[in-house]
This record gives structure tokens, sequence and C-alpha cells, in this order.
């Protein structure tokens, strides 16, 4: 990687805010994983400037001509709106203590750019660039990026210590870009990772959830397998962590590895409501088993309707199946023929009203309606108006 062939391309919004920065008399940088995604070739999704402007200074050069996100300023943040896109302007600072493993009890401004950078926790991501001073690198972070690997910036007990979070964000990285995480940096990180518990469950389940989605997702939880044990009390299996490899939904990795075990686990990290109910759902689904006798489309469909399974959260079942077991063959569930039968009442060629009309009422309407539908999942009767009346006034 060439340090001074590198350039990148910079939105005109985020233009606007170094020129505004520069023009005044000040240095201004962009930071961090941006720069990091830029030499990786990757596009940039938020552009973040450091400068060694005082707040009150940044405030002075965009507050006449843009509105201000002054919610930060504490920690030196001045965020001008330009054309409707926040750009985060932070002085160049040095952090005092964590005592709550996530946030510095005070900060102090700097002058030096290099001094920015050393509080920042992994090499990768201490990376500055200017359009006009080019890139700075302080801790042979190029090296790092060239050779994949994460590694903290300075002691890796410290940094941790500092931010619990950070351990998440490394296994993140190191599944989401493919990088090994160096020795020292993961014997912290197995040392440590009981502090993540002092981490808000939002922020844990924003990470856990980029972590899924990261291409190695597989190598790094079998890499640390403390990660799932500190956050949901079991380690997943050796199979359903390789099943991983072969999947990329981050919401079906998830029920995989928790196939088998109490979702309520999951509840602890507050997840979205889709992803608890189809993580919980799912692995419902998989204790109950799967017999012969479903290999047929009329016992398929009769499984389903009694389950209350759709096609894709039966294809989504056999799938995990497949993945967790060793001779289990999905293909051999006709799930597409199973379909085409109705599956639900609301799906029968009659109705309540029809029933209604021979006086039937109340719950045994109910039991009648599914009476007709199992005898047309079994294939006994057409799913035809004429004859499921007929079939009713039999029974009757």
């Amino acid at each position: 990687m060439n340090r001074q062939d590198f350039h990148m391309f910079i939105p005109a919004q985020v233009e606007t805010a170094l020129n505004t920065l520069e023009e005044a008399g000040f240095e201004a940088y962009l930071v961090g994983g941006c720069v990091r995604d830029a030499l990786l070739g990757l596009q940039p999704e938020d552009f973040d400037i450091t400068t060694n402007a005082l707040p009150a200074q940044t405030r002075a050069l965009f507050e006449p001509r843009y509105k201000l996100i002054t919610t930060g300023v504490k920690h030196g943040t001045i965020a001008p709106i330009i054309d409707r896109r926040p750009i985060e302007i932070t002085t160049y600072r040095i952090d005092g203590g964590y005592s709550d493993n996530r946030h510095p009890d005070s900060v102090h401004f700097s002058g030096r750019i290099e001094d920015d950078l050393a509080r920042r926790d992994f090499t990768v991501n201490a990376l500055a660039f200017s359009p006009a001073r080019g890139l700075v690198d302080a801790f042979d972070s190029l090296r790092d990026l060239e050779s994949g690997t994460i590694r903290c910036v300075g002691e890796a007990d410290v940094r941790f210590g500092e931010d619990a979070l950070r351990i998440m964000r490394a296994l993140r990285f190191s599944a989401v870009l493919g990088f090994e995480i160096e020795p020292q940096t993961a014997a912290s990180i197995r040392k440590n990772v009981q502090s993540i518990r002092s981490v808000s469950a939002e922020r844990i389940y924003t990470e856990l959830k980029k972590l899924l989605s990261g291409k190695e997702a597989a190598r790094v939880l079998a890499q640390f397998p403390c990660l799932w044990e500190t956050l949901f009390g079991f380690s997943p299996s050796e199979r359903a962590v390789r099943a991983l490899e072969g999947e990329r939904e981050a919401i079906f990795r998830l029920a995989l590895l928790f196939a088998g075990e109490d979702a309520a686990a999951l509840q602890r990290l507050k997840p979205d409501n889709k992803t608890y109910r189809y993580v919980k759902r799912l692995g419902e689904l998989y204790q109950k088993e799967l017999a012969q006798e479903q290999t047929t489309a009329s016992g398929l469909a009769m499984f389903m309707h009694q389950n209350n399974i759709d096609v894709a959260c039966m294809k989504a079942l056999l799938r995990m199946h497949a993945l967790l077991e060793e001779d289990f063959r999905a293909q051999a569930f006709p799930v597409e023929e199973a379909a085409r039968m109705p599956l639900s009442v609301r799906e029968l060629a009659i109705g309540g009203e029809d029933l209604l009309a021979r006086g039937i009422t109340g719950k045994a309407l109910s039991r009648e309606l599914e009476r007709l539908l199992e005898a047309v999942i079994r294939g006994e009767v057409k799913n035809e108006k004429e004859a499921l009346l007929k079939r009713e006034s039999q029974h009757n």
C-alpha cells in the first residue's frame, strides 16, 4: 500500500466541512473506519472528521450557515448539517479514565493528531487522511491492514478495560473483514470477556448482529466460544458453528446456534421482536420429530397444518435439520407439493356461513371445518364445495 498514492472519494458535504476548517487555518482529517474501508477498496458509510480546532472554534465556523447538532460537545463533537447530512467533527483529544468500562470520565483537548489516534481501539482504525496533508499512520496501521490483523492500539488489557464493547468490536471486525486477531489481543479478549456484561444489552446485540453477518463468523465463534458462553450460558455445537459457513442470513445463523436451546437466553439482549420470534419458533419446531409419514405430501401437509407452518418456515426447518443432522435428507420432504394443498380452514372451498346455513354453530362449527380440512389433506374428499357439503351431511 503506497501511502503517497492514496486518495479516496469524499462526498461533497464532507469536503465542504474539511475545506471550511482548512481555509480557517486549522488541520482537518478524515479518521477511523472511513479511511480503513477506503484503503481496503470498500465504500465507506460514515465519514468522521477530527481537527485541532476547539469545539467553540468549530461552532463559530459553521454556526452562521448550518444547523448544528451539539449533543456531543462535552466530548468535543460538533455536527453541522450540510445539505441534510450531519458531519461529525471532533477536536483532537486525550481520554481520561473509564470508570464505567464504556465512557471516558473526562477528555482533554490536544493539538496533535497523533494524540487522537493513540486513543483509538485498533490499529486498523487509527488512520487519518487529509487531502491536504495525506495519510497519517502513527501505529503501523498499514502493516496490519495489509496482513489482515486486528491489534489493539497500545496494551490490550487497558483498551478493553476502558471500553468492554471493544471486545465485541474486535470479534465483529474479525468476522466481517476476515482479519485474524493477533495473539496478545486474542488472549486479552479471553481474559476480559466477562466484562462485556457491563455493556448495555442493546449495544451488544447491535454488534452481535454485525458479527453474525460476517463472512467468517464461523471461524470467530469457533476460536472464541467464550463469547457465546458469556452472553448466553451455553456453547453452540461444533456442527452448528460449522453450518454457518454455508449460510449468510444472520437471523438464520442465530436460529442454528440456538437450535435445541432455550431462546429465553437471547431475550436478555433485547433483540427485535421479529428476530426473537423467528429464533424461538424454529427452535420449538426443531424439537418436533419429522417422521417417515411426513415424506408424503399429505403427511407433510398435515404436519404443516397442525403446527401452523407456512412454506418459507418449513423450508427453513428442513434446512436446519439437514445442517445439524448428518443423515437427514431434506429433499425427501415434498414441501411444494404439500403447499398446494389447503393448510388452513380459510383455504377450504366452503366457509362458516355454509355450515351456519345448516344449523351448525359455535364450537361445533369450528370442529366441523377442521374435520373437513383434515379429510381434504388426507385425500378423502376433494376441496370442492359440493363434495365438502356432501361429506358434512354424511357425517351428521
